[in-house]
């Protein structure tokens, strides 16, 4: 298991009450057949994971929704791709961590689910405190990993934000292209989604 894997599980254990990892097994997650949901435009992609209380699972930018087997014993894991990412397609509309939030309260009314927890990772902790500020009533604990405070240019170092802004047009890390190139529903949208996100 990977160190960012036990920081994110160790963090969702401690505030959302589930099992420590180390008393997991690392199994891999059953085959799960993603959905999507027409929500105000956009048609958001999202997986469902095992049985229990819902937790909203958010990734980070150039993400996709992500599962934790360790969790499925004892939580609904909805998994969620954000505009743009994963099998989401984007549409025209500016990518704002508001508008993402908004878009996953609509996706827990469209599912009938009252309240969930939420845990984002990067970017998706912004949209799940966004969540959390925008929609109280939808949500209960927020579990948060690696997000910033504020405005981006306040959060990072200057060099660390001039960086980030500085993402060549040729942006495009195997790492993350590799994965939205096999989702995407129109992988030729990658530039627009490094522009947007920068």
């Amino acid at each position: 298991m990977t160190k960012a894997k036990i920081v994110m599980l160790t963090a969702l254990a401690l505030l959302i009450e589930c099992p420590a990892p180390a008393q997991e097994k690392d199994k891999a997650s059953t085959q799960v057949k993603g959905q999507y949901a027409s929500l105000d435009g956009l048609k958001m992609y999202y997986e469902l994971h095992g049985t229990g209380k819902p937790l909203v699972i958010l990734h980070g930018a150039f993400g996709w929704a992500s599962a934790y087997p360790a969790l499925a014993k004892n939580r609904q894991q909805i998994a969620v791709e954000l505009q743009g990412h994963g099998h989401t397609a984007d549409i025209d509309r500016p990518l704002s961590i508001e508008q993402m939030a908004d878009d996953v309260a609509a996706l827990l009314r469209h599912l009938k689910i009252e309240r969930a927890d939420v845990f984002g990772y990067s970017m998706g902790g912004n949209v799940a405190l966004a969540m959390a500020i925008r929609h109280p009533g939808v949500v209960g604990r927020v579990a948060v990993c690696a997000a910033h405070f504020g405005p981006i240019e306040e959060a990072y170092e200057p060099a660390t934000f001039q960086q980030f802004k500085n993402l060549p047009a040729d942006f495009a890390p195997p790492l993350l292209k590799g994965p939205y190139d096999k989702a995407a529903p129109d992988p030729k949208q990658w530039p627009l989604l490094v522009a947007k996100i920068k």
